[in-house]
């Protein structure tokens, strides 16, 4: 049974250039989120804390500033920035253990 069209797999996806621009962000940093929040468990017992004075926050401003105040998506970013920060910093590696962190 087959149930994706054949034709789907090869088909232009006809992003958006800032949609595609997100998304590339997106991949290059999902490869620093295990090892960021493996940081914060370590320094803070916790994988991410919102409150912007603590060490393992101050990490997570840093790949913000470089990746996405400073590129195309800056305005994408700022619409909604704490939703942004707790879907991608915090929430999108509840499925790996803590061990792995």
């Amino acid at each position: 049974m087959n149930l994706v069209p054949a034709n789907v797999l090869d088909t232009t996806l006809g992003l958006t250039n800032e949609i595609h621009a997100t998304m590339c962000i997106i991949v290059k940093r999902a490869t620093s989120l295990i090892p960021m929040q493996g940081y914060s468990l370590i320094m803070t017992n916790y994988h991410y804390l919102f409150a912007t004075v603590t060490c393992s926050r101050k990490v997570y401003a840093v790949t913000e500033k470089a990746y996405w105040r400073s590129t195309d998506v800056t305005e994408w970013f700022d619409m909604d920035t704490a939703l942004i920060q707790d879907v991608l910093w915090h929430k999108a590696c509840h499925p790996v253990t803590m061990n792995l962190k």
